[in-house]
Parts: structure tokens; C-alpha cells; sequence
């Protein structure tokens, strides 16, 4: 092997430790990849944090072209009721608390773009008011709590029901990626959360009781 072999053999293993080193940053510089998307800097998370089920006082969930989902207590720590105290599925009912106070994502915050008219760039969400978002007011330790839900456009050939869902808090320039299981959830009608009898379980109880002490 003469000099020049030996030099070239060289400058090469060298270029290769340089990419290998430096590969991952230079690659979106040159083109060979996109560049990264800046990291989101936004109050998404700590927002969120602050949905705590023992402190929540109102839910209201709404679904484009169905009549708003409400929930009230009567303070923190009481059980959420329906408009007129009609009874409600117990277990139903802290499934949706449980979706709403679980909304932590394992991936990065993804930053919002703008349209040209400047405004948030939400249609690859599922958020833009043409996609009939479903729209979220929480009441947590005295703070009122206002979230968007979508899922992105469905592409051809894709399964419908492994599609990711978004959420955006407020009006920050980020939002959180979900999991499919999201929406199906929020967007249940009141219909589903009231339980089907006449009367409560205290008032059925004193009416057995009542029965029972007349036959004696």
C-alpha cells in the first residue's frame, strides 16, 4: 500500500467518525434530512396539572351537533351531578374524570404553525371550527380550564380507529398528541350518564322498609 492509499484510507475513517459524531446535527443542515421542529415552550403541561378529580366542581362537554354534556358538585370532594340531580352512572361518570385528569402524553409538545392570515395552523389536527372539534370547560381548584380535542384528517387506507387524537389548552401555540381512545370517550351523551330508575336508592330503601313494617 503506497502514501497516498494510506493517507485517503485515512481522511475517510476520519470523515466517518466526524458523521457518526456529528451526523444527526449536520444531516438537517445539508438537506439530507428535515430540520427538527423547535421545541414548544408553552403551559400545556402545567395546565393540565391542574385538573385534580378530588378538586373538580364543573365539567362541560361539548359536541357539535349534540346537546352539551354538564356535570356540577356541589364543592371540591362531591360527587358530580347532572342538571335537575338526576342520578348518574357512578362508574361512567369517573371514567370521563379519569380520561380528563390523565391527559399527560408521552411524546414532546408538537408547536402550532400559522396560517397565512397568521392565525394558528390547527387543520392537520382535527381543531380547526370547520372540524367540529369537541370543546371542553373544566372547573378545578376555582380555575376555569378550557380544552379542543380533534384527530387528524383520516389518510387513505388508514385505520380509523388507531388515528391519533390532539388536545389544545386555551389558545397555546402547542398541543398534546393522544391516543385513539380519547374521543370515543368525550363524546358520549348525557343519555349515557343517567342512571334508569324512578327513584334514588335512599328513597327505595324507605319505601321497602315502609312495605315490610305494613305487611308486620
Amino acid at each position: 500500500m503506497n502514501l497516498k492509499s494510506t493517507i485517503a484510507l485515512l481522511v475517510l475513517a476520519l470523515a466517518a467518525a466526524v458523521l457518526i459524531w456529528k451526523g444527526p446535527d449536520l444531516a438537517p443542515k445539508v438537506g439530507l434530512l428535515p430540520q427538527p421542529l423547535p421545541e414548544a415552550k408553552g403551559n400545556t403541561a402545567p395546565t393540565l396539572q391542574k385538573i385534580v378529580p378530588g378538586e373538580i366542581t364543573s365539567i362541560s362537554v361539548n359536541v357539535p351537533g349534540s346537546a352539551p354534556v354538564k356535570f356540577t358538585a356541589a364543592q371540591a370532594g362531591k360527587p358530580l351531578e347532572l342538571p335537575g340531580n338526576w342520578p348518574a352512572r357512578r362508574n361512567e361518570v369517573e371514567e370521563l374524570v379519569a380520561v380528563l385528569s390523565n391527559l399527560e402524553s408521552r411524546f414532546q409538545p408538537v408547536p402550532l404553525g400559522k396560517d397565512e392570515e397568521g392565525n394558528a395552523s390547527l387543520k392537520g389536527y382535527g381543531l380547526a371550527p370547520s372540524q367540529n372539534p369537541v370543546n371542553v370547560e373544566i372547573v378545578s381548584k376555582g380555575e376555569t380550564i378550557s380544552l379542543a380535542f380533534g384527530e387528524a384528517p383520516l389518510e387513505p387506507g388508514a385505520n380509523p380507529f388507531t388515528r391519533p387524537a390532539f388536545v389544545r389548552v386555551g389558545n397555546e401555540m402547542e398541543l398534546l398528541r393522544l391516543g385513539p381512545d380519547v374521543l370515543p370517550i368525550l363524546r358520549r351523551n348525557s343519555e349515557f350518564y343517567r342512571k334508569r330508575q324512578l327513584f334514588p336508592d335512599a328513597t327505595r330503601v324507605k319505601v321497602a322498609d315502609s312495605l315490610r313494617s305494613a305487611q308486620e
